[in-house]
C-alpha cells in the first residue's frame, strides 16, 4: 500500500479534537474524495472514558445495526446512495423501507455465515461471517462507501429517517472503541482505503483517542485488484462473499496479523452466538403473535426482552 510523508497526513492540529470537527469527505462522480488524505486520523472518542459499562456484545449490536442501514446498492443499477454507517444500510440503499430482507444462515466447520438477500430476486446484499479457525469476524456491505466526515461523533444520514434504528451519529466509532478496550483488533476496508483502528498511548499525540490510521490504496494496487476480480467474474461467473475495497465496506474484528500492531483477541463461536442475540433476525423466534403495535414473542430465550426495529434494547439479564 502506498504511503507518503506529507500528502497522507491528516490536516489535524494537536488541539482538543472535540473543539474541531474532522474535515469532510464525499462522493463525486462515483469516486471517493477524501480531504483527510489518509494518515493517523483521530475521532473525538476518549476510549478509556466512553461507554465503560459496555461489553463486546453491545459493540457488535452497533456494527450489526449499521450493517442492516445506509450504504449498499439499489436493486437497479447498483448505485451507492448514502455514505455513513451501514441492517439499516441494506434497508435504505435497497429502498426496502420497513420491509424485511432475508438473512440466510450457513454453518460448517470453517465458518458461520449470514448472507443478506434481496427479498424479490434473491440478489446478495452483503454478509456477516465468522471464520472459526482464525477467530475473525467480518461484516460486509456490497456497493457501499464510507466518508471521512463520519469520523466525527454526530455525523449520520439517518437523522430524519424514523424507520431506521440509530440516529445519533456514534455508530461504528463507539463500537470500535469498545472492542479495542476489550483487546479486539478492528480494521475497516472501504472507499479505496484500509482504516486501522488505533489508540495512541497517553502522552502521545492524540493519546487515548480512538484513531484510524488510514492507508489509501495506490492506483496500481486498485487496478491490479480490479483486473483480478474481472477475470474471476468473466463470462458471468459469480464470486461468493466478495470484499472489494473500491466498492464495498468490510469491518473486520478479531485476531489480525499486522506487522507492528497488537495481534488482537480472537472471536470464538461461543462469543458470536452470544452477540447475535442482539439481532432478532439472526436469532429468530418460532412462537410469535403480530399486532398493529408490535409483536409478542413467546420463545423462552426471548422472555423479558424488548426489541426496537429488530434490535435488542434490554433483557432481564441486564444486556
Amino acid at each position: 500500500m502506498a504511503e507518503s510523508t506529507d500528502e497522507t497526513q491528516c490536516s489535524e492540529s494537536d488541539s482538543e479534537l472535540n473543539t474541531q470537527d474532522p474535515p469532510s469527505a464525499g462522493i463525486h462522480d462515483g469516486k471517493y474524495e477524501d480531504p483527510l488524505k489518509g494518515g493517523m486520523c483521530p475521532t473525538n472518542v476518549v476510549v478509556r472514558k466512553y461507554r465503560r459499562d459496555w461489553q463486546p456484545k453491545h459493540a457488535f449490536r452497533e456494527f450489526y445495526q449499521n450493517w442492516c442501514v445506509h450504504a449498499i446498492s439499489t436493486p437497479s443499477g447498483f448505485v451507492s446512495r448514502s455514505n455513513l454507517d451501514r441492517d439499516d444500510a441494506i434497508r435504505e440503499a435497497n429502498d426496502l423501507g420497513r420491509r424485511h430482507f432475508d438473512k440466510l444462515r450457513h454453518d460448517d466447520k470453517q465458518t458461520l455465515c449470514f448472507r443478506a438477500v434481496y427479498p424479490d430476486n434473491g440478489a446478495d446484499l452483503g454478509f456477516i461471517r465468522l471464520k472459526k479457525r482464525s477467530g475473525i469476524l467480518e461484516l460486509t456491505n456490497y456497493n457501499a462507501r464510507l466518508k471521512g466526515e463520519s469520523l466525527g461523533i454526530g455525523g449520520t444520514s439517518k437523522e430524519v429517517k424514523t424507520h431506521l434504528a440509530g440516529r445519533h451519529g456514534e455508530g461504528y466509532k463507539i463500537a470500535a472503541a469498545v472492542l479495542m478496550q476489550h483487546k479486539y483488533a478492528v480494521i475497516i476496508k472501504a472507499s479505496d482505503c484500509v482504516w486501522y483502528g488505533v489508540v495512541p498511548a497517553k502522552g502521545k499525540r492524540h493519546g487515548e483517542l480512538l484513531c484510524f490510521d488510514i492507508k489509501k490504496k495506490s492506483a496500481a494496487e486498485l487496478q491490479k485488484a480490479k483486473e483480478t476480480y474481472a477475470k474471476k467474474t468473466s463470462g458471468g461467473a459469480k464470486v461468493s462473499l466478495r470484499q472489494n475495497v473500491w466498492e464495498d465496506v468490510t469491518v473486520t474484528i478479531g485476531v489480525l496479523g499486522i506487522k507492528g500492531r497488537p495481534p488482537g483477541r480472537s472471536v470464538t463461536k461461543e462469543d458470536f452466538l452470544r452477540w447475535i442475540e442482539f439481532g432478532l433476525d439472526l436469532d429468530p423466534p418460532t412462537k410469535i403473535i403480530k399486532t398493529d403495535f408490535g409483536s409478542i414473542l413467546f420463545d423462552e430465550n426471548h422472555q423479558n426482552r424488548l426489541y426496537l426495529k429488530g434490535i435488542l434494547l434490554k433483557d432481564g439479564a441486564g444486556s
